[in-house]
């Protein structure tokens, strides 16, 4: 917030309140995203496995042979047996391997490219603060969310599994909780775990395009100090370089011949690599009053 010259993030702003909104927003939208891209992914592997088992003639005979029994094979013949084992390594188990890690690039494509491009966009059209709001937004919806996807995907899950164990696979229930397993397993295993990676992916976009928000206005100035001493202000009016110089002082106080005070004021001081000398006289009826008007000179000269 420094960076950005941002001192509050005030909701009651209309900018900030819509980037608040924004942000609240993109935590839904990206789980959305990476949910289809998973129920996608698996149709296209449902797909493949059923090809497979249709136009291989070994895994075809031995998913016959699976119907035949029930799927227990310690019941089959010692011939359907044969069969079964002769279909062990025919799967073409390359190509699911395939489908599953181009689509585990590909369908995240899009969900990555909004991560970054939002904040981009929201800093440069509605500035520093509303990039603030979006930032709290998606800060607040986005931990919420994945600690709810998290538990209620593992709650399906354990759900189903806890049917079976019972015995009661194919019952209602048992359907039931598959149908809500086929949500938990996106929830738990990928919307969940990747909402962190959105929330980490925005805040560092933020970060680093952030000096570039800074906006300079007549009364806003940057400065900085080089080694010599010189200090560089850079404001709308262009760039000034000031530098300190060191003023050494020599005074000589002495009587005059009418009884007064009278002091010589030497100053030194280095300008452009030569040493110049500037000498001044105070007169005054007292010494305290010479010194009083040494220290006023003293005063204006190191202003």
């Amino acid at each position: 917030m420094k960076t950005a010259g941002v001192t509050s993030i005030d909701v009651s702003q209309p900018d900030i309140m819509a980037g608040l909104l924004i942000g609240g927003m993109l935590p839904f939208v990206f789980s959305a995203l990476s949910m289809n891209a998973v129920g996608r992914a698996a149709m296209a592997m449902i797909e493949e496995v059923r090809r497979q088992f249709r136009d291989i003639p070994q895994l075809k005979a031995a998913l016959e042979v699976m119907r035949k029994y029930d799927a227990d094979i310690s019941k089959a013949s010692e011939e359907d047996r044969k069969i079964f084992d002769a279909a062990d390594g025919v799967a073409e188990y390359e190509k699911c391997v395939a489908i599953s890690t181009q689509a585990s690039i590909k369908e995240m494509v899009f969900p990555g490219l909004l991560a970054i491009a939002v904040p981009v966009a929201v800093g440069f059209i509605g500035g520093a603060e509303m990039l603030g709001g979006l930032l709290a937004g998606v800060t607040t919806a986005g931990v919420l969310m994945a600690i709810f996807q998290s538990n209620a995907g593992g709650a399906w899950d354990n759900a189903k599994k806890t049917i079976e164990s019972e015995g009661r696979k194919g019952s209602d229930a048992h359907k039931a909780a598959v149908v809500g397993d086929t949500v938990g397993d996106p929830f738990k295993d990928t919307s969940g775990p990747s909402l962190n990676i959105l929330l980490k992916l925005m805040s560092v976009v933020a970060l680093v395009i952030a000096p570039s928000l800074v906006s300079l206005s007549p009364a806003d100035e940057l400065s900085m100090v080089k080694e010599d001493g010189a200090v560089i202000t850079i404001s709308e009016e262009g760039m000034k370089e000031t530098k300190t110089i060191a003023k050494k002082f020599l005074v000589e106080v002495s009587n005059t011949a009418d009884g007064a005070f009278k002091a010589i004021v030497t100053s030194s001081y280095e300008a452009d690599g030569k040493v110049v000398d500037e000498i001044e006289e105070f007169t005054a009826d007292t010494k305290e009053e010479v010194e009083q008007l040494v220290e006023a000179y003293k005063n204006k000269m190191k202003q």
